[in-house]
């Protein structure tokens, strides 16, 4: 029969074994947590980086889509916003009243200037704007950026 104690070195390399067991698990441990921290740490900074972005962006794609939905009532017609755009390319008498209501958005509540842009120069832009493309055989872009 065996009686513990009785087996010296049987049992030293049993508690060798579980000593080794358990550094593996306390350093297996350490480590899951130090990642962790990192893992949080990053994620942090890109969430603030997004929220920042996306607070920057906001204001201006907001007033797009207000310009972009925008009717007007013209001759007992209810006009659309991009209808009235290339209406005003075909038509100058459609063209004054655009540039009446093109005037009219950069003085008023929305808080943005609106200009025309050629399509080619949309993405040269790297500052704070906004782009309504209106599609057409030649897209008619309206470029929005904080007044």
């Amino acid at each position: 029969m065996h009686k513990l104690g009785m087996n010296k070195k049987g049992d030293a390399g049993n508690i060798m074994e579980d000593s080794v067991s358990l550094f593996i698990i306390i350093v297996l441990i350490v480590c899951f947590f130090i990642f962790a921290k990192f893992y949080f740490i990053f994620t942090e900074k890109q969430i603030d980086l997004k929220i920042e972005e996306n607070s920057k962006f906001s204001e201006i794609d907001f007033a797009a889509k207000q310009i972009e939905g925008l009717t007007f009532n013209i001759d007992n017609e209810i006009i659309s916003f991009s209808k009235l755009a290339k209406l005003s390319k075909i038509d100058p008498r459609y063209g004054e009243i655009f540039e009446s209501k093109l005037k009219e958005i950069n003085e008023g509540e929305f808080g943005v200037k609106i200009k025309a842009t050629p399509y080619n120069l949309i993405y040269d832009n790297h500052g704070d704007a906004a782009y309504i493309i209106i599609p057409s055989s030649e897209p008619i872009v309206f470029e929005i950026t904080k007044s």
